[in-house]
């Protein structure tokens, strides 16, 4: 048995100091980025942490709660063309994943549903449908909805709060 998994959250670069090289070195694991690209720089990830509204959320075993299994990092992105709903700000998803022996135990969704339970505004989150397949399923199997291609086969799908214009009903007075 794996024991039970907490939710943690990191939200500057202050709370971060000893659990941000642990969450960038799970990131490296998981996508094995090319040296010296942003996704493996700690000094990219600094610089996006301390943005307002910025967070890492992570899940770790409640028995070693400094080995983080799985990550989500969002932050708030302006968009230089508007969104479905003319929206120009929303809150990115920059990466997020789960150790490979760890998926299928809802640490994603675990995440996923704590960040839209704290954002007033809208998701955004990009992918490569070919590249991470998975992703895209899950993506599109949870409400999430395609905004644009954005070329080399990546696209960026978005999700609404529950009060946006999407979410309404047809018989709102």
């Amino acid at each position: 048995m794996r024991g039970v998994l907490q939710l943690h959250e990191l939200k500057s670069t202050q709370d971060a100091t000893e659990m941000l090289p642990r969450v960038l070195n799970l990131s490296n694991i998981i996508f094995a980025p090319e040296p010296g690209s942003k996704y493996a720089s700690i000094a990219v990830w600094k610089e996006r942490l301390p943005l307002p509204d910025a967070k890492i959320l992570y899940m770790a075993p409640s028995s070693d709660p400094s080995n983080p299994i799985a990550f989500v990092f969002a932050h708030p992105r302006t968009h230089p063309l508007p969104l479905k709903f003319s929206e120009t700000e929303s809150l990115h998803v920059w990466l997020a994943g789960v150790l490979p022996a760890r998926r299928k135990e809802g640490c994603l969704s675990r995440m996923m549903a704590a960040l839209e339970a704290e954002s007033a505004v809208t998701l955004t989150v990009c992918t490569t449908p070919d590249k991470y397949p998975d992703m895209w399923a899950w993506l599109n199997g949870r409400g999430w909805s395609v905004e644009r291609e954005l070329g080399r086969g990546k696209v960026m799908l978005s999700k609404y709060p529950s009060f946006a214009p999407s979410a309404r009903t047809q018989h709102e007075d």
